[in-house]
């Protein structure tokens, strides 16, 4: 029977000793990571009727990069930091802040703004096959 020289037990003890080492620093970082970022939050938002909004922009607040917007159905999905706070903003409707503080799940009714548009100039500019809007002028 074969036993393994003293050296060659050295080196064996010291590579597993340094895989131990990166792999909890590993776990080290991930939590680090977890701890900053509290993972991806979900939700619906809804007008005062009920109805989904398709096309809500949901922003991380400060994070000018951290930015969705819902679809059709209203829904949305955002990576979000678990102390963050949530921006919904959408035409015609008061902006709404939530605060994350841990949720996953975050359903928002957007309010309608009382101070409605009086007047709203819209431009045609037609181009062979298709038409480009463009709005010019709005009066609040």
């Amino acid at each position: 029977m074969r036993y393994p020289s003293e050296t060659n037990t050295k080196s064996i003890v010291s590579s597993v000793r340094t895989a131990l080492v990166a792999l909890t620093m590993l776990i080290m970082c991930s939590f680090t990571a977890s701890a900053q970022w509290g993972g991806v939050v979900s939700g619906f938002v809804y007008d005062e009727a009920g109805e989904p909004l398709p096309g809500v922009s949901v922003v991380v607040k400060g994070k000018s990069t951290a930015a969705v917007s819902t679809d059709i159905d209203g829904m949305y999905k955002i990576n979000v930091p678990a102390d963050g706070t949530l921006v919904f903003s959408y035409v015609g409707m008061l902006p709404e802040e939530v605060k994350v503080g841990g949720k996953s799940k975050i359903d928002v009714t957007l309010k309608e703004d009382t101070q409605l548009l009086d007047e709203v100039v819209v431009v045609f500019t037609f181009f062979s096959d298709f038409v480009i809007f463009q709005v010019v002028k709005w009066m609040f």
